[in-house]
């Protein structure tokens, strides 16, 4: 009984565990609605992109477009249009690592100088140190980058980890020893550290 009243309370935002009566650990649908957030962004950058290689990179002849088009219909190609396929291809895992490119600077960028994203930010989330509270390096920001599509792949087991964990972390972000706490609660901690050391 209580697994199914605890996983129910995932729905519920004010299940913020706190430590030392004033960091504020965030789990649940305030996390949720931040990531969500974060992917309106990142498919807006992808579509930046995508018009960027359309209009800058694409072949505009009628040849090419006729072969693209027998290409994906899988009708036979002669030398020429396999060649203009070849390009295609090549363009199409170009625009790709662009875009993955994009957002990996994008994510790192944010995660290191402002620890946060632009969805967590309007969520009034922060991502830091879990040990020290200050912003994450560079180093635990890329395996916390290369760490997230482990905790999203295997059925959003290592998103709902962090329902469960203590310090409402998940898999990420015990992988890169980060945590996420709300910015009220890290100013608060801030203020009564540097109190404690006058």
């Amino acid at each position: 009984m209580k697994f199914i009243l605890k996983l129910l309370s995932f729905f519920n935002p004010k299940k913020n565990l706190k430590e030392n009566d004033s960091i504020c650990y965030v789990g649940g649908i305030r996390r949720c609605l931040s990531i969500i957030l974060d992917l309106i962004i990142i498919l807006l950058i992808i579509q930046i992109i995508h018009v960027v290689f359309v209009y800058a990179v694409y072949p505009k002849n009628k040849m090419y477009a006729k072969s693209i088009e027998k290409y994906k219909m899988e009708a036979s190609l002669n030398n020429e249009e396999n060649y203009f396929k070849n390009v295609y291809l090549f363009i199409i895992v170009g625009e790709q690592i662009v875009q993955l490119i994009a957002i990996f600077l994008y994510k790192m960028y944010m995660w290191v100088r402002f620890a946060s994203t632009i969805g967590k930010f309007s969520m009034g989330l922060r991502i830091v140190d879990a040990e020290t509270f200050k912003n994450v390096t560079i180093m635990q920001a890329f395996k916390r980058f290369i760490a997230f599509p482990l905790s999203g792949i295997p059925l959003c087991l290592g998103m709902l980890w962090g329902h469960f964990d203590k310090r409402k972390q998940t898999w990420h972000d015990k992988i890169a020893k980060t945590v996420v706490v709300t910015n009220s609660s890290l100013r608060r901690y801030i203020q009564s550290t540097k109190k404690d050391l006058l």
